[in-house]
């Protein structure tokens, strides 16, 4: 469990266990909540736009390099892409946003 996941737990936990909670205890818990949450979805997210990046790069490498240790690159290859994947609707990237992948 990562360290966001447990302070979910501990939160709810903290939360469960109060006979009377105040009104300052209950908008603490709800931030808290929000805050851990809001953390978790960010790191999720970075992960998975680092594994997309990673594997449209290794995608292209793989192209280009046709089993080669270097590529003969070809002219207009990262625009063609562009116009290809953004005519499907499958990415949202523009030429600038392939060559970074």
């Amino acid at each position: 469990m990562d360290t966001n996941t447990e302070q979910l737990s501990i939160i709810a936990e903290g939360w469960l266990h109060k006979d009377t909670p105040t009104f300052d205890e209950l908008s603490t818990s709800i931030l808290q909540t929000h805050q851990s949450a809001q953390a978790n979805a960010i790191k999720a997210v970075n992960q998975m736009a680092t594994l997309r990046n990673w594997l449209i790069g290794c995608y292209i490498v793989e192209y280009e390099q046709k089993g080669c240790d270097r590529a003969k690159y070809g002219d207009r290859l990262l625009k063609r892409l562009e116009e290809r994947v953004n005519t499907k609707d499958c990415l949202d990237e523009t030429e600038k946003g392939i060559k970074h992948a």
